[in-house]
């Protein structure tokens, strides 16, 4: 149960990361640090450096909220980016594919999940 609980939360917590990305009109690629359209081991690899970089753990006492935000921000990016068929639907229609307006992944009125950023994390 508790597992269960903290991937819930994990995967909101994805969810408000991706949406702060998209208001702030950043792209994914922009998050990582990477030039658009980069291939998956470019992706990968500046996912992994940052993540070493910006992890909670690493930083200790000095976590402040904003690189919290910044942590979430990249897991989110890296979400759609490390996945071959949400990576090619992001390339194709952008941050439209993910802000559920034009029946695009998350999109529509099916009210489903498919295209999410989130992963199915067995909840």
């Amino acid at each position: 149960m508790g597992k269960q609980l903290g991937r819930s939360c994990v995967g909101i917590l994805l969810v408000f990361a991706a949406c702060a990305i998209l208001s702030r009109a950043l792209t994914f690629y922009q998050e990582l640090g990477v030039p658009d359209k980069s291939n998956s081991r470019v992706v990968k690899r500046a996912y992994r450096k940052l993540m070493l970089e910006l992890h909670p753990d690493k930083l200790g006492n000095n976590t402040s909220e904003e690189l919290v935000d910044q942590f979430l921000r990249i897991q989110a990016a890296y979400q759609v980016l490390g996945d071959p068929q949400t990576k090619e639907s992001y390339d194709e229609m952008g941050h439209a594919a993910w802000s559920g307006g034009n029946g695009g992944p998350g999109g529509g009125s099916s009210g489903g999940t498919q295209g999410s950023v989130v992963p199915d994390l067995g909840t």
